[in-house]
């Protein structure tokens, strides 16, 4: 049940969604680039074959980025995951690097998997092509530092020929909760009605369950996601930008959500 004493709870809704200047939402720092985005929304089978946005682990050791946001119930907004990749110039036997490092997985097809299980964690996948993925809770020097030791470590135990190159960090993904909860079929249903109109919220998929939840993108081109679930947890997955244009992004969301806001 949506927030009671709020006779104009859905015209408010309505207007954040269907106006023509609240329907784009500027984020900071695209006011700071002054610039607006509509993108128009795809059909309804296209939105129906969008892969599902998955959700890593919690870490304890994540970075967080703010406790408060004026006057907003925003909570334990954090850096989850920072997702790099670099090269190490050689081909990896990974069969026999399964084997000399520790709390590692083989994977069929031929990649392994590492993982530090110690805080602050970090995953690595390496092909046998030489190419490494790593994942950390945290940004900037010391995501770099780990993708180092970890090729430096390859270095040493199995291929002296190995060297650290072509390092870059690709993408973020930040939580955040709400503090209350949301009535997502009225938000699915608000921007549903919104697609083809030049919307910037764009729904890609519905899940339901325990605790629903809904994933839409903001302004698409520049690689901005959002997963909403009812429970009032929210997080934001950003492509080629940095952990706080998605810290942004939940930001500018949660003042949209709030018309949205349930008692339970």
């Amino acid at each position: 049940m949506a927030e009671a004493g709020s006779g104009t709870g859905a015209a408010a809704r309505g207007t954040l969604l269907s106006q023509a200047s609240p329907d784009t939402i500027t984020l900071p720092f695209e006011a700071a680039r002054g610039s607006q985005q509509s993108v128009p929304a795809g059909d309804s089978q296209d939105t129906a074959r969008t892969a599902s946005l998955e959700t890593p682990r919690q870490d304890p050791s994540g970075a967080v980025l703010s406790s408060t946001l004026g006057s907003s119930s925003l909570q334990n907004l954090r850096l989850l995951r920072r997702y790099a990749c670099f090269n190490l110039g050689v081909a990896v036997d990974t069969h026999e690097l399964a084997r000399r490092a520790a709390n590692t997985e083989l994977l069929a097809n031929g990649k392994v998997i590492l993982h530090a299980l110690r805080s602050p964690r970090w995953v690595a996948v390496v092909n046998p092509s030489g190419k490494v993925m790593v994942s950390t809770p945290y940004d900037g020097q010391m995501a770099r530092n780990t993708a180092k030791r970890l090729a430096r470590f390859v270095q040493r135990r199995l291929h002296p020929q190995a060297n650290f190159r072509g390092y870059r960090q690709y993408l973020a993904y930040v939580r955040a909760d709400l503090g209350f909860r949301i009535d997502l079929p009225a938000l699915v249903g608000d921007i549903t009605q919104k697609v083809g109109k030049g919307a910037s919220f764009f729904l890609r998929y519905m899940k339901r369950g325990k605790d629903p939840s809904a994933m839409v993108e903001i302004a698409p081109h520049d690689g901005i996601i959002l997963k909403i679930w009812q429970s009032g947890r929210m997080a934001a997955q950003v492509v080629k930008r940095p952990p706080e244009d998605a810290k942004s992004a939940i930001e500018a969301a949660a003042t949209v959500l709030a018309a949205y806001k349930m008692w339970w």
